[in-house]
């Protein structure tokens, strides 16, 4: 409910000559913790430099309470909002209660079903969104406050994701919907315009792959290890390629210590799969490795460690 006092006043009603373009239809969402560990309200403050280096340290940062996730582009997208409550009298006159809900709905078209755990895992967690929309600006919330945009805040528990089969005439995709805070104000939705940033194009923006490890063998000085994005063929999942030696750090969990790595090859016939070779280990020691590349998480392969045999 709209909060009143003595004192408030009708809004100025000017607004300036040029105000840039308008909020175009949503294309893709980013999603964001609303709060870091630290019970901080995540946020962008202005002024920043809106550059690759800012956005890309968005995505890979370590700490996942202030990562960006950004989702696929989207189609069909539609924000809704409910009629407005009103409490009705005896002789038909309203009172003003509160504004409807707003709502969101989209579809990713073509998405494996694996996609569909992504989308749900939002319901287990406290999210928020940023909107980009056609032209690439970042549509979010000030919350009346001056230079400052922080994300959407949802109701987690009006996270849906359906698949939808394929039919003759169709192809399969998922349909993924919400509804936005309901203390949220239309009044404070703004943007940050593609043109306020450097060389960035938002809709490009990708979130991180998460990586899986299988160990193929272990032994006392080299191992035979395949990386491969989560998704994809259950037979034939996709490889992680392009690592090298310095891509790799190996850790003797058994004994405290680092292992140093001799080399590191991928293989020409089995892409992803990589052959290391290093100092000489114990039989029955265990060994962790964790690989680096940009654009994945490999949190599962260092949960993942291996026994020398």
């Amino acid at each position: 409910m709209a909060v009143c006092s003595c004192t408030s006043k009708y809004d100025n009603t000017g607004t300036p000559s040029c105000i840039g373009a308008l909020i175009l239809a949503s294309r893709k969402l980013i999603m964001v913790p609303r709060y870091t560990d630290a019970g901080i309200l995540n946020k962008i403050s202005i002024p920043t430099t809106l550059d690759n280096t800012f956005f890309s340290g968005k995505v890979n940062n370590v700490d996942r309470s202030v990562r960006w996730y950004p989702l696929p582009k989207h189609v069909n997208a539609e924000i809704a909002k409910e009629a407005s409550v009103y409490e009705t009298f005896n002789d038909g006159s309203k009172k003003f209660i509160h504004e409807g809900v707003s709502s969101f709905k989209c579809t990713y078209a073509g998405k494996q079903p694996s996609f569909l755990s992504i989308l749900k895992s939002g319901r287990c967690t406290d999210m928020a969104v940023y909107i980009v929309d056609k032209a690439g600006a970042l549509v979010g919330y000030t919350n009346g406050e001056e230079n400052v945009l922080y994300p959407f805040a949802l109701n987690a528990n009006t996270i849906d994701a359906i698949m939808k089969w394929a039919t003759d005439t169709t192809g399969s995709n998922i349909e993924y919907s919400f509804e936005f805070d309901t203390d949220q104000k239309d009044e404070y939705v703004a943007k940050i315009d593609s043109a306020d940033m450097v060389s960035v194009n938002l809709l490009n923006l990708d979130g991180l792959i998460d990586a899986k490890v299988a160990y193929t063998s272990t032994g006392a000085t080299a191992m035979v290890v395949k990386l491969f994005a989560v998704g994809g063929s259950v037979a034939t999942p996709v490889p992680i390629t392009g690592l090298t030696a310095g891509s790799f750090a190996l850790y003797n969990v058994t004994d405290s210590l680092a292992v140093t790595i001799l080399t590191a090859v991928e293989s020409t016939t089995a892409k992803g799969t990589y052959t290391l070779t290093y100092a000489s280990q114990t039989v029955s020691d265990v060994i962790r490795l964790t690989p680096t590349l940009t654009g994945f998480d490999f949190t599962n392969v260092i949960a993942t460690t291996s026994v020398v045999v």
